[in-house]
């Protein structure tokens, strides 16, 4: 009986030692899969579409709106009249340009919007810095109508259309100034009123149909400027936060980029902070530092923001920090418009240029 168990014992410690060395099934094993690269923003072209300046494109992302002044030269006498500006489109497909509006001698179209629904655009005439507010059926030499106040005579140079149709359009009248709202008939039904030392009310957005942001400056309270989200409905208005001359709210409404300070050798500080549907500040995603006349513009998908940096082009990923460069050698960069995922066009003028003459441009990204 010793015997059997004996062998019994040996013949399991065998199978044990059998057992330890065989090597496993690799159909069995758990397997690490590598992480996915995440894909890098990087440029496949920069090709030049037109002089001009660019304003708006069109919903479908087809056509472009831009303003130009028809390659005539600047006069040297003094007290001559600079060239006019006039309203175009472009088919971004081929490239076919067509001249919309007829500016009088010495007026500056521009600050050009399409409405939601594509069949008007809202648009601003200047001489020097007094701007007159105007609307015109997107057709060539459409009617136009001007939008006026006899107590605010000027606007300010930004127009903003509402996804119900309706026009925001800030004035200012030296000291103090207010909002505008104009139905789709193109009928004024409401201003915004300055409050308490908020005289300069400018770069309207709809953040939705009841809510209309703005950044109010001149506040002694903020004297950097706040953004404010104001309730069409009850007129209660939100101070969202501190800002200097810009903002944007990115589509998915998750994010806010704006200028936040400046830093002891002036550059900009830009801050992207995450938001709540209350337009509630978060934490801060990422910051970045730019040169002078900083444009911020969001991606269709909301994961970059565009900024232009003096004369070069950048767009950074709030959720990693990774920064990449567009475009440089330009002496400024003016509107940065986002055709669609893959296509950026933004204006300015090259390094070099004696002229001072916007020329547009399409980036392609890979």
């Amino acid at each position: 009986m010793k015997k059997i168990i004996g062998l019994l014992l040996v013949g399991a410690m065998v199978l044990g030692m059998v057992g330890c060395g065989e090597k496993p099934n690799r159909e069995d094993e758990v397997k690490i899969l590598p992480k996915p690269q995440e894909q890098v923003m990087a440029v496949e072209s920069i090709e030049e579409l037109h002089k001009g300046r660019a304003w708006d494109i069109s919903s479908d992302g087809k056509t472009l709106l831009f303003s130009w002044d028809e390659d005539v030269p600047e006069s040297d006498s003094p007290g001559e009249m600079a060239p006019s500006h006039h309203l175009y489109t472009m088919n971004l497909a081929d490239k076919t340009v067509v001249k919309l509006s007829n500016a009088e001698m010495g007026k500056h179209q521009g600050f050009a919007r399409y409405s939601p629904d594509g069949k008007t655009i809202a648009f601003t005439e200047n001489t020097e810095e007094m701007f007159t507010p105007y609307v015109m059926a997107n057709e060539v030499m459409g009617e136009k109508k001007q939008l006026q106040s006899a107590s605010f005579p000027l606007a300010t140079a930004y127009l903003c259309w509402s996804s119900e149709g309706e026009l925001a359009v800030p004035y200012y009248d030296g000291q103090s100034g207010e909002i505008f709202l104009y139905n789709p008939q193109n009928n004024k039904f409401s201003n915004i009123t300055a409050k308490g030392d908020r005289n300069l009310k400018t770069r309207p957005l709809f953040y939705n149909k009841d809510t209309l942001m703005y950044l109010s400056n001149n506040d002694k309270n903020h004297p950097m400027g706040t953004v404010i989200a104001l309730n069409l409905n009850s007129g209660k208005e939100k101070e969202v936060v501190e800002a200097i001359n810009n903002f944007a709210i990115s589509p998915n409404k998750q994010r806010i980029a704006y200028i936040s300070g400046q830093t002891d050798d002036g550059k900009s500080i830009i801050k992207v902070d995450a938001i709540d549907s209350e337009l509630n500040i978060g934490a801060n995603l990422v910051e970045v530092n730019a040169g002078y006349g900083v444009l911020l513009a969001w991606s269709p998908d909301s994961g970059h923001l565009l900024y232009s940096d003096s004369g070069s082009l950048w767009a950074v990923n709030p959720e990693t920090g990774d920064k990449v460069q567009l475009a440089s050698d330009m002496q400024f960069i003016l509107n940065l418009l986002w055709v669609n995922e893959k296509e950026i066009v933004f204006s300015g003028v090259p390094t070099g240029s004696d002229s001072y003459k916007n020329i547009t441009y399409r980036i392609t990204l890979q």
